[in-house]
């Protein structure tokens, strides 16, 4: 299964997804930027975040707005604000556009896990197919498989033995039990559930011909 992500294939839909959402990003950006530069400022990225500029001409250096005297900033303040404000939708709307991309890789990944667990579900479904309660089982286990893709398919080898773990203990098989009402012995309400009345016991009685332990049931 974790070789079926790694597919060329299936990592350029990957790419394709994150593609949309950089060019959503970029294309507002650029928005923002024609604004700016009517005013002879600049957008630039930094590692902080993105800052605004003077417009860089010829060999001069970029200035960053918050480094201009107080009196110009003041004069273009209204610009200013409209830049922010740009910037801070575009943030929100990017921010949106993430979650989205988040929702459709996951299903991406999901659709991807089924097709190559499901010849082996299915073969394990036909071998128990006369058995309703292994099967019922088997379909929780591959709906519980799907949602939990994030931990059985992570190859860091930090979380090597975690993940081994999660798996042995969520799906290994420890104890088959029938509920069939049909068959069995008959079960028996004990409304003192003490040690002797459910196990019995042994009683030890001294006679002529020797010890006698009568066993009560």
């Amino acid at each position: 299964m974790i070789n079926s992500f790694s597919g060329q294939p299936f990592s350029k839909k990957l790419e394709k997804e994150q593609k949309l959402v950089d060019d959503f990003v970029t294309k507002n950006l650029n928005e923002v930027r024609k604004f700016a530069l009517k005013s002879n400022l600049d957008l630039q990225r930094t590692e902080d975040g993105t800052v605004v500029v003077l417009a860089q001409t010829g060999e001069k250096e970029l200035c960053p707005v918050d480094e201009l005297p107080y009196e110009e900033v003041q004069k273009i303040s209204p610009i200013l604000n409209k830049i922010q404000q740009g910037l801070s939708d575009l943030n929100e709307a990017a921010t949106i556009e993430e979650e989205k991309l988040m929702d459709r890789l996951e299903v991406l990944k999901k659709q991807k896990a089924a097709s190559s667990i499901g010849p082996y579900m299915r073969r394990l479904h036909r071998g128990y197919d006369k058995v309703p309660g292994i099967k019922g089982w088997l379909k929780e286990m591959e709906d519980d498989i799907l949602e939990n893709l994030s931990i059985l398919t992570n190859i860091n080898p930090e979380y090597a033995e975690a993940t081994a773990a999660f798996i042995e203990k969520r799906y290994a098989v420890n104890l088959l039990v029938s509920n069939d009402p049909t068959s069995g012995p008959k079960v028996l309400l004990e409304p003192n559930p003490s040690y002797e009345n459910l196990f019995g016991s042994i009683k030890y009685h001294a006679t002529p011909s020797g010890d006698s332990k009568p066993i009560s049931p």
